[in-house]
C-alpha cells in the first residue's frame, strides 16, 4: 500500500542584479534533510513562483524502514501539505510548460516502479500504474502526453499517446547517466563506456527515442550535465567548470574556457544568451552572451549546489544540501524578500488509512505533559479529544468506528499547535 504523509515546512530565497547576490531564505527542518539528486531531478521543483513540491525520505520504524513523502505549496512556500507517500523516492519531473508534476516511486517488496502524475500543482496525484521495470536512473518529460525513463543498464521506456514501449539493452556497451528532451522528437542521452569510465559521449535521437547516434565523444572530456535551449542550441558542462556549446544540434562544438574552475552540477538557460551554472563550494555563475563569458553571483553558502532552474523569466530557484534559494529578476534591480512565517504540521501515516493511523510526535513534544489531541470530521465537528502524557515518539489512532472520510487532527500544548490529516478509506 502506498504510504502518504502530512507535513508542512519552510524553504529558502534568492535574488538578481547584474552581479546578483543570492541570500539565504530558509531550510528544510527535518533531520536528515531532503535528498538532493544531480541533473534533471532534485529534492524540489516548481512550476510557477507560487506552486512547487519537494520530497524527503523519512525513517518510519525498523520494520518499515525508510519511506518518503511529497509536499506541495501553492502560496510560494508559506505553507506545505504532504499529498503523496510511498516506499522509496526515485525521481521527480516538472513539466513547467504544462504545469504538471510527475513522480516515480519504488516498492522494494514487489520490486516495481509506480508513476504518479499531478496536473493540479501537487494537490492530488493520479496513479499511472506500474512501469514494469525495476530500476530507473532518470525520468524526463517535456510534454504531458509523452515521457521517457532511462535504466542504468541501457534500457529506455517511452510512453506516448497512451502506449508504453520498452527498448531493452538499447545501449549494451554503455553506462547511461541521464537524458534531456528539448521537444517531443529530439532527445539527448549522456553516457560513458561501461569498461572505460573516462570515455564519455553524448547520443542524439531525432525520432522520439527510436534510434540514437553519437554526436559528441572525447576521451579527454567528462560530461557533467547537459542543457539544450532548443533542439539545436545546447551546452555541456565538462571537466572542471568548462563549457562546450553547439549551435547545430551536436554536429559541431565550441569549447569555452569559462574560468569557473569548479565541478558544475546544473545548467539552466532562459534563452540562448542568458543562462546560469551552479556547482561546488556554493558557487553560481551567469552568462549574458551565450556562455562566452561568466560572472559569479554572491551566495551566502559554501555548500554544493545540485540544481538550478527558473519557472519563468523572472523567478529562479537553486538547491544546495537541503536548502533552497530564490532569485527574483525585476528589470535592472533585484527584489529581496525573507520569508519568516513558520508552520509545522504533523506527519501521519499511512495515507490512506484503513482506520488505524500513527502520528509521528514532533521532537519538541516528546516527553511533554498535558498534550491535547483533538480529531475533527470534515464538517468541523469534534469527534475525539484526549489529554496525553507523552513518553513515546508515536501516537496510535483508531477510527474504525467512524465513517470513512477526511479527518483533521491537532496536537497542542499551551504554547504551540501542530495539525495534520487522516484519510480514512
Amino acid at each position: 500500500m502506498k504510504k502518504r504523509f502530512f507535513l508542512a515546512t519552510i524553504f529558502i530565497i534568492l535574488c538578481y542584479k547584474s552581479s546578483a547576490q543570492w541570500n539565504y531564505y530558509c531550510h528544510f527542518p527535518i533531520n536528515p534533510p531532503p535528498p538532493i539528486l544531480n541533473g534533471t531531478f532534485g529534492g524540489a521543483d516548481f512550476i510557477s513562483a507560487d506552486t512547487g513540491i519537494y520530497y524527503q525520505s523519512y525513517y518510519i520504524s525498523p520494520s518499515s524502514g525508510n519511506s518518503f513523502f511529497v509536499c506541495n505549496t501553492n502560496d510560494g512556500a508559506a505553507t506545505w501539505n504532504a499529498t503523496l507517500g510511498g516506499f522509496m523516492n526515485v525521481g521527480l519531473c516538472a513539466v513547467r510548460k504544462h504545469r504538471t508534476f510527475y513522480f516515480v516511486d519504488y516498492d522494494p517488496t514487489f520490486n516495481y516502479l509506480s508513476l504518479f502524475k499531478s496536473p493540479d500543482g501537487g494537490n492530488s496525484w493520479i496513479d499511472m500504474g506500474n512501469l514494469n521495470w525495476p530500476f530507473f536512473i532518470n525520468f524526463f518529460s517535456c510534454d504531458t502526453n509523452q515521457y521517457f525513463a532511462l535504466s542504468f543498464n541501457g534500457g529506455l521506456l517511452k510512453y506516448s499517446g497512451g502506449n508504453k514501449n520498452y527498448y531493452y539493452n538499447l545501449f549494451p556497451s554503455l553506462s547511461v547517466i541521464g537524458l534531456f528532451f528539448p521537444d517531443t522528437t529530439t532527445g539527448y542521452i549522456m553516457a560513458k563506456d561501461s569498461i572505460n569510465s573516462n570515455y564519455h559521449l553524448l547520443l542524439k535521437s531525432v525520432d522520439g527515442g527510436l534510434s540514437w547516434n553519437t554526436v559528441f565523444n572525447d576521451t579527454a572530456i567528462n560530461i557533467k550535465v547537459p542543457f539544450f535551449v532548443t533542439d539545436s542550441i545546447g551546452f555541456l558542462a565538462v571537466n572542471e567548470g568548462n563549457i562546450i556549446k553547439t549551435n547545430d544540434g551536436g554536429a559541431n562544438w565550441q569549447y569555452i574556457n569559462s574560468g569557473m574552475n569548479i565541478v558544475l552540477n546544473s545548467l539552466f538557460f532562459l534563452n540562448e544568451n542568458f543562462g546560469f551554472a551552479a556547482g561546488d563550494s556554493g558557487k553560481i555563475f551567469r552568462t549574458l552572451d551565450g556562455g562566452l563569458n561568466w560572472t559569479q553571483d554572491s551566495t551566502p553558502t559554501t555548500n554544493t549546489f545540485y540544481k538550478i532552474f527558473f519557472v519563468n523569466d523572472s523567478v529562479g530557484f537553486a538547491i544546495a544540501d537541503g536548502n533552497m534559494y530564490r532569485l527574483v529578476l525585476t528589470g535592472a534591480t533585484s527584489v529581496w524578500t525573507l520569508f519568516k512565517k513558520e508552520k509545522s504540521d504533523l506527519v501521519i501515516y499511512p495515507i490512506p488509512s484503513k482506520g488505524n493511523a500513527i502520528i509521528k510526535v514532533p521532537d519538541d513534544f516528546v516527553n511533554e505533559t498535558n498534550l491535547v489531541l483533538s480529531i475533527y470530521d470534515n464538517t468541523g465537528k469534534l469527534i475525539q479529544q484526549k489529554t496525553l502524557q507523552m513518553n513515546d515518539s508515536n501516537i496510535k489512532l483508531n477510527l474504525e468506528q467512524e465513517a470513512k472520510g477526511v479527518y483533521n487532527v491537532t496536537l497542542a500544548n499551551k504554547k504551540k499547535s501542530y495539525s495534520g490529516k487522516i484519510v480514512f478509506e
